[in-house]
């Protein structure tokens, strides 16, 4: 198993094995659910529902705003980029070129910190990842 296949791989029952072709080709997309805002420094955040459990459930029934509970995730400029790119038109592999050639890195740490950061976000729900064929789906 290569390196990139065990960074997308955790050990789980609903662990869903990726080879290292089918992680590059995948197209990362914003959650639909997921709001982003920019602030005057040019950072991306990122808002997010989540369920209330535990004492917050319980408080929640005492509270005057019992709407949906969110939170916010910042990025800082290199994660808005990576962000930015998450769009569904852009393959894992066309991210990692562009953090490379931008940042002037090698392929391997380019692809290690592009793949792990975006594992990152899929892991938290802000995106999910298409293995379709392509752009339109496969269509």
């Amino acid at each position: 198993m290569s390196l990139l296949e065990r960074i997308f791989t955790r050990g789980g029952a609903d662990t869903v094995s990726l080879s290292r072709e089918q992680i590059l080709a995948a197209r990362p997309t914003p959650n639909p659910d997921v709001t982003m805002s920019r602030t005057s420094s040019e950072s991306v955040v990122l808002t997010y529902p989540v369920e209330a459990s535990g004492i917050t459930k319980f408080l929640q029934k005492f509270s005057s705003s019992r709407g949906q509970l969110a939170r916010r995730f910042e990025l800082d400029n290199a994660g808005a980029e990576v962000w930015d790119l998450c769009d569904g038109r852009h393959a894992v592999d066309d991210i990692i070129s562009f953090m490379r050639d931008k940042y002037a890195i090698s392929r391997d740490e380019a692809e290690k910190s592009s793949v792990l950061y975006i594992r990152m976000l899929a892991e938290r729900g802000l995106l999910v990842l298409d293995l379709s064929d392509g752009p339109d789906g496969g269509e």
